[in-house]
C-alpha cells in the first residue's frame, strides 16, 4: 500500500512546481520594500537582476563603469514565493578564480550565513539572501577592482549554479 501512493506524492509535488514562473499571488507578509522606494539609485550606477524558481538571473552578464561610478549598487529581485532559506537568492561578486572556493567554504554555513564565510575577504560584495517577493541591495565601491583579473557574480544558494555571469568592468582612461 505504501508503494501505491509513492507515484500519487510524486505527481502531487510536480504539480506543485511552478516551471519557472512568478506565482499569481506572491507572498505579500514577507515581502520587503523595494529598495527605490528608500533611496533612488543613479541608474547608471545600478543594476536589478531578476530570479525565479527556475534558478536563473534575467541577465548574463553586469558591466561597470568605473570611471563614471565611484560606487555601484546590485538589487536582486526573488520573483517566486518560497521563502529565503527555501530557495532565496543572492548576489556575490569575487574574482573568477575566487569564487569555488567561496562557494566550498559556504556550503555547509546554511541559508542564515547566506552560504558566505562571514567576513570572507575574497569577496568584494554581496547581498543577503531575498525570499520569495523579497529584494535585497548592496552597494560597493568601484575600486576594489583591478585590471588584469577576472569578475564574476553567482548566486551562493546550494544549487543555484546557473544563477551566474560575468562581471565586465570599464576602467577610467580606459577605452570601452
Amino acid at each position: 500500500m505504501k508503494y501505491a501512493l509513492a507515484p500519487i506524492c510524486l505527481l502531487l509535488l510536480a504539480a506543485c512546481e511552478d516551471g519557472g514562473q512568478p506565482a499569481a499571488k506572491p507572498n505579500t507578509s514577507a515581502t520587503a520594500q523595494p529598495a527605490t522606494a528608500h533611496q533612488p539609485f543613479n541608474p547608471e550606477c545600478s543594476e536589478v537582476f531578476t530570479g525565479n524558481h527556475s534558478m536563473v538571473y534575467d541577465k548574463a552578464d553586469l558591466t561597470i563603469d568605473a570611471g563614471k561610478c565611484r560606487e555601484f549598487t546590485v538589487i536582486v529581485r526573488n520573483i517566486g514565493y518560497l521563502p529565503k532559506n527555501a530557495r532565496g537568492h543572492n548576489f556575490v561578486i569575487s574574482k573568477d578564480t575566487d569564487q569555488n572556493g567561496i562557494l566550498a567554504d559556504g556550503v555547509d554555513l546554511g541559508a542564515k550565513s547566506d552560504f558566505l564565510k562571514p567576513g570572507d575577504p575574497r569577496i568584494i560584495a554581496h547581498t543577503k539572501l531575498a525570499g520569495g517577493g523579497e529584494e535585497q541591495h548592496v552597494t560597493f565601491k568601484t575600486n576594489n577592482f583591478r585590471p588584469g583579473n577576472n569578475y564574476v557574480y553567482f548566486c551562493s544558494f546550494l544549487g543555484h549554479h546557473k544563477m551566474r555571469g560575468k562581471v565586465n568592468i570599464i576602467y577610467p582612461n580606459m577605452p570601452s
